[in-house]
């Protein structure tokens, strides 16, 4: 086995216990068992938890944040060429379609989703502040080119709307098939959740504002 395999399947083990158990709630003693490692090989590779769960952000946030950046240059760059203002919608394609993807073909985003859901829902502020520090560029780029688009809004309330379509993107990342659905007619394809939900956080964005 590689070093580079053990490395990975702690990282796995890892990402699903915090999925599942919460970060404080997951001990490394779990995280060897599940990944049958002893704990030197999380040591070696980590050098303790908190370390563990840098290269679990590193792993997954920087290749997805450059994907998610460059989509959002390229329309922003397209809409200088041609002298207009960016679209709304586009902006917002550059970034959500790509994290919904993630979350489909990335082995083991379905378990990093829950991670940071639970940490949000659960209150972890170390795990959040940490998430927040890796995302916070792409963010504000975000807002910059939803500013662009939007000029008649404001930029405080665009980055509330822009909360509230995380929000949103978030009960999408995380849905289950398998779970009892909350209320009915939920029971849909991850084809037409995403095409719900860009309807819906697009829509939102582009709504008329009054002070």
């Amino acid at each position: 086995m590689t070093q580079r395999d053990t490395k990975d399947r702690i990282l796995d083990a890892a990402e699903e216990l915090f999925a599942s158990d919460g970060y404080v709630g997951t001990s490394l003693r779990g995280i060897t068992t599940a990944a049958d490692v002893n704990l030197a090989a999380v040591n070696y590779h980590f050098g303790s938890k908190e370390g563990l769960l840098a290269a679990l952000f590193e792993r997954r946030l920087v290749p997805l944040n450059k994907v998610r950046l460059e989509n959002i240059e390229t329309v922003l760059r397209e809409a200088e060429q041609k002298a207009v203002r960016p679209s709304a919608g586009e902006v917002m394609k550059a970034f959500l379609i790509p994290t919904l993807e993630f979350k489909r073909n990335a082995p083991g985003a379905r378990h990093f989703a829950r991670m940071i859901w639970r940490a949000f829902l659960g209150g972890d502020r170390g795990m959040q502040e940490s998430f927040l520090t890796r995302v916070a560029p792409v963010m504000q780029r975000l807002l910059d080119g939803l500013s662009l688009a939007l000029p008649g809004i404001p930029r405080e309330v665009l980055a509330w709307r822009l909360r509230f379509a995380m929000g949103a993107a978030g009960q999408v990342m995380v849905h289950d098939p398998e779970q009892p659905a909350l209320m009915t007619g939920l029971r849909l394809s991850e084809e037409v959740m995403q095409k719900e939900l860009l309807e819906f956080v697009i829509g939102g964005l582009e709504a008329p504002h009054e002070d």
